[in-house]
């Protein structure tokens, strides 16, 4: 009887220890699904990494194809190739992670190893029109990487923060704008740990005649145009009158999991004879709230 009793506290145990593992990696899933519905990939990794180490055979598949998109997202490229590698030694069909495998390889400038996987790609999905753009993509590439050996890159650290800089813009030639989740936003998104705060993307100015002063540029929030969401990136039409951005809004709530997804549209706003911006409204009817359209380009002649 002794035996018996130890026999089922044991496997009580056991099973307690399973339905909590299983529990804690959908929480860490639940949290880390959260952020990245919210574009917040890089507070999303930590979350998605412990899920991955908890082996759950349930919830590690989409862990990982997350996790990898997170690393490729935010530009930690040789993470996101690793994690796309083995996720495809599973899911060897997987349009999707073939495809951003590609996209991650071509972003670390390893083009050849880039092209072969743009290829499989087209093997599995011939019908999508960017699968051809994508391989050549890598071409011209590799030919402007040659182009630009013997040119000096330095980092100008006088605009530069600690946080994400980038998609730089001239409207004139001396007025530059960039995307920034650096200090200064008028409020910080949720955090799950309560401790982390995590600043929204914004649109900013300076002038480029003043970097190599002695004294820091002046590096200006553009409050017209920012909103508690996220901004960027801009571009301007010739005369500079013009500006069109991506902007993060709250997307359809999804029938099956109740969650509101977000989504990007360009926005459009023009700068009067004053120098006052225009409130910033909807650019396009293709803009969504199911699906993304983001990163607007003008040509020259715009």
């Amino acid at each position: 009887m002794k035996n018996i009793l130890h026999i089922r506290l044991v496997t009580f145990s056991l099973c307690f220890f399973i339905l909590s593992t299983v529990l804690i990696a959908q929480k860490n899933s639940d949290k880390g699904d959260k952020l990245f519905d919210k574009n917040l990939f890089k507070e999303a990794i930590p979350f998605y990494e412990l899920e991955i180490k908890s082996k759950n055979n349930k919830t590690i598949d989409n862990a990982m194809l997350k996790l990898a998109d997170c690393y490729r997202i935010t530009g930690e490229f040789e993470k996101a190739e690793a994690t796309y590698k083995i996720l495809l030694k599973k899911k060897k069909k997987d349009p999707k992670a073939v495809l951003n495998y590609a996209l991650s390889l071509k972003s670390s400038a390893k083009y050849a190893e880039a092209a072969i996987q743009f290829n499989e790609y087209l093997k599995l999905n011939p019908s999508d029109p960017m699968g051809d753009i994508f391989l050549q993509s890598c071409d011209l590439a590799q030919i402007w990487l040659d182009e630009t050996i013997g040119k000096e890159v330095r980092n100008i650290e006088k605009i530069n923060s600690p946080s994400s800089d980038f998609a730089p813009v001239f409207r004139s030639p001396n007025e530059l704008y960039f995307t920034s989740s650096r200090d200064g936003s008028k409020e910080a998104l949720i955090s799950f740990n309560g401790g982390l705060e995590m600043h929204r993307l914004d649109l900013y100015d300076v002038n480029v005649n003043s970097i190599d002063e002695k004294i820091s540029p002046e590096i200006k929030n553009m409050k017209a145009v920012n909103s508690p969401l996220h901004e960027g990136p801009a571009t301007f039409s010739k005369d500079g009158k013009e500006l069109y951005f991506t902007r993060t809004v709250n997307g359809k709530r999804d029938t099956k999991t109740n969650k509101v997804l977000n989504t990007l549209q360009i926005f459009y706003c023009i700068q009067d004879s004053t120098g006052k911006w225009s409130k910033p409204v909807s650019a396009f009817s293709f803009n969504s709230t199911e699906y993304s359209v983001g990163q607007p380009s003008l040509s020259k002649d715009r």
